[in-house]
C-alpha cells in the first residue's frame, strides 16, 4: 500500500492537537466521545496525551458499506447525560459531513454546554454538508485510505499509518 502519512507524523499531529486541546479546555468539563470503529486508534492516543482531566464516552455509527456512502443509523448511544460538559466528538475523517451533521445534532440534542468537533482527516473539496471542524490533524487529497482505525470492510484498521486504499 502506498503510505500517505507515516506513524511518525500521525503520532508528532496527535501530541500537537493534545496540547492545543488541553489549553482550550483547562478548567472546564470536558467529556470526549470517541465515535466507534474508525476513531479508536486516534482517540486513545488523543486523549493519553491530555494534560487536563477528561471523561471519555463512545458512540458508534453506521454510515459506510465498502467504500460507499450508506444510511446513517446511532448504533450505539452514549449512555450517559451530557448536560454539564463541554463535549469534544472525535471522529476519524470528515468526508461528505453529512453523517457528521447528522451525529452533531443528536449529540447537540443531549444539551453539552459546548460541542466541537476533532478529526484525524478532513478531505476539504468534498464537504457537502455544512459542519464546523474546530480540530483537525490533516487534510488529505479525495482518496480512499485506511490504517490508524480507517478501514475498508472491516480490513486493515491496525496499520499504524495511513495509506491509500488499493481494491485487488
Amino acid at each position: 500500500m502506498d503510505v500517505l502519512l507515516s506513524e511518525e507524523q500521525i503520532q508528532t499531529r496527535v501530541r500537537e492537537l493534545a496540547k492545543q486541546i488541553s489549553e482550550d479546555f483547562s478548567g472546564k468539563p470536558l467529556m470526549a466521545v470517541c465515535v466507534l470503529k474508525g476513531a479508536y486508534a486516534f482517540f486513545s492516543d488523543l486523549v493519553r496525551a491530555l494534560s487536563i482531566p477528561a471523561q471519555i464516552e463512545f458512540v458508534r455509527v453506521a454510515s459506510y458499506q465498502g467504500t460507499q456512502s450508506g444510511a446513517f443509523t446511532v448504533l450505539h448511544d452514549i449512555p450517559v447525560s451530557l448536560e454539564g460538559f463541554h463535549v469534544l466528538l472525535i471522529d476519524d475523517i470528515l468526508d461528505s459531513g453529512k453523517t457528521m451533521k447528522k451525529l452533531l445534532k443528536h449529540m447537540g440534542a443531549k444539551n453539552p454546554l459546548s460541542l466541537s468537533l476533532c478529526t484525524l482527516l478532513e478531505k476539504p473539496g468534498q464537504l457537502e454538508a455544512p459542519v464546523t471542524l474546530e480540530y483537525c490533524g490533516f487534510q488529505i487529497p479525495n482518496e480512499f485510505v485506511v490504517g490508524y482505525g480507517l478501514d475498508c470492510d472491516q480490513q486493515h484498521r491496525t496499520l499504524p499509518y495511513i495509506a491509500r486504499y488499493q481494491a485487488d
